[in-house]
């Protein structure tokens, strides 16, 4: 065998940028028999091209962390996320041949997407003459993570060098919360009365929540009325003042003039409020509960998780544990006199009621008991 340039020179190494025009290169074979006769000769011209550019994945999501806020078509199932990605700037287009194609590699692999197929994008040039790609949207109807890279291929097969992993975490989980005020059911006598929710923390132990908001209604009425959409910084949600997790809307917050609609005794109104939380990542979630306006009725709330440790045994003594509770107390002029404590075992049995002689802050309209 024999290789050898159209322009005559044998070396047939090739660079690994394209400036020019390629290369034609001759093949030429020819066989022999035991007894030296010579066969036909044969050729065939072929080119070598260098490697294509290699490529960059871009950044997605808050910190290649995505969710629902990210859905490509929210009106399919599921979560679609589109990947992107774009040749270094400075990418001359000779650079780039025609048909190149991006490859996307899902944990060290070829992903493959609709049909079992690779998942493949061309490489398009800008009106800026700068080179861009988008994949075909991923689908996911669960949490997962897995860290995606690109390969270009151009129409010869020649792959470029596989660019940096980037993790890409989807998370699908909205926040995890409980009316903590007005409890489902209770009765209210102020016309602002306090609102609370009581974020749960992930798995991990830690916060995620931005934002929650407080709505209210009339039952019979078809529409909500905002009261306090709030921002909320997750790195501080454990140690909220009023209690881990805890986001509240005090009377001051319903602000001047605002409030329930008043009526008169004895007659009630029942209210429904809404509270909606999102996430970093646009994930939200709804939870509502009913209560009724009954003026000059003072309300007590407990912000407390429903399951929480409040206090802790010592076993080694006979001292009791200390529990220690946040209660609110709202009214249309009502002044708080005195607050008494009741702790029930799982059984049902009720002990001794704990006097109000360690509360604190009475005459007001909070106190704590512990």
């Amino acid at each position: 065998f024999f290789f050898q340039a159209e322009d005559g020179i044998r070396d047939i190494g090739v660079t690994g940028v394209q400036t020019c025009a390629l290369p034609i290169y001759r093949l030429t074979a020819q066989a022999t028999d035991d007894a030296g006769n010579p066969g036909n000769v044969a050729t065939s011209t072929f080119q070598i091209s260098p490697p294509p550019p290699a490529a960059v994945l871009d950044p997605v999501g808050t910190n290649g962390k995505v969710g629902k806020g990210d859905d490509a078509d929210p009106d399919t199932d599921g979560v679609q996320i589109v990947l992107r990605g774009h040749l270094p700037d400075g990418t001359l287009p000779e650079a780039v041949p025609d048909g190149l194609v991006a490859r996307l590699i899902r944990n060290g692999k070829d992903a493959l997407g609709e049909g079992n197929r690779p998942v493949v994008a061309p490489v398009n040039r800008t009106d800026s003459g700068t080179y861009t790609f988008a994949f075909p949207a991923l689908s996911f109807r669960a949490d997962a993570t897995a860290d995606y890279a690109v390969v270009t291929i151009d129409t010869a097969g020649n792959r470029s060098s596989v660019s940096v992993p980037v993790t890409l975490t989807v998370d699908l989980t909205a926040p995890s919360f409980t009316v903590a005020t007005p409890r489902d059911g209770a009765t209210v006598g102020s016309l602002r009365p306090e609102l609370a929710a009581v974020i749960a923390p992930s798995g991990t132990g830690t916060y995620d929540t931005t934002r929650v908001s407080f709505e209210v209604r009339k039952s019979a009425s078809p529409t909500f009325r905002l009261i306090r959409d709030i921002p909320v910084d997750p790195l501080t949600l454990a140690s909220n003042p009023d209690g881990a997790g805890v986001v509240r809307v005090t009377s001051a917050d319903w602000g001047e003039g605002a409030g329930l609609d008043p009526v008169d005794a004895p007659a009630t109104q029942n209210y429904e409020l809404r509270v909606t939380a999102s996430d970093d990542v646009g994930n939200t979630r709804t939870v509502s509960s009913t209560f009724t306006l009954k003026p000059g009725v003072p309300s007590v709330s407990i912000t407390q998780a429903d399951r929480a440790v409040l206090g802790t045994i010592d076993v080694t003594g006979d001292t009791p544990p200390e529990i220690g509770v946040t209660a609110g107390v709202t009214g249309e002029g009502v002044t708080l006199g005195s607050i008494t404590a009741t702790i029930r075992n799982r059984a049902g049995t009720v002990t001794t009621p704990i006097p109000d002689r360690k509360s604190t802050r009475l005459n007001s309209s909070h106190a704590n008991i512990s």
